[in-house]
């Protein structure tokens, strides 16, 4: 439960951010340190070249995600050959945060795909 506060500052509703703390170790904490201190600055950089695939691809960019960066993702989508979608007024957990915008996203997506 100490850990709840953390997610409701990043806009993480209370009780989610509650069962998020309770879901979270310290395996999990040097997990996702590790990988943040992993990708700094170019956390692509081994993947070597990218190129379109024949899947289809949907990335989405949350605007107010403080990890995120626009740029790069829109880049990233572009590479690959799939849609990219921003998720306006989301942060980080988007799927708390705001997922009367990401679900019809989402549903058009996968629509798309029949």
């Amino acid at each position: 439960e100490e850990r709840a506060p953390l997610f409701e500052a990043m806009g993480v509703p209370h009780d989610d951010a509650l069962e998020m703390a309770a879901g979270s170790d310290a395996t999990m904490g040097s997990c996702i340190l590790d990988l943040y201190r992993s990708s700094t600055p170019n956390p692509h950089q081994h993947w070597g070249p990218w190129s379109a695939t024949s899947a289809p691809g949907l990335v989405l960019h949350p605007t107010e995600d403080p990890f995120g960066d626009e740029k790069m993702a829109a880049e990233v989508a572009d590479s690959l050959g799939a849609r990219f979608k921003r998720i306006d007024g989301a942060g980080h957990f988007w799927p708390y945060q705001a997922p009367d915008k990401a679900v019809p996203i989402l549903e058009s997506f996968w629509d798309s795909l029949d």
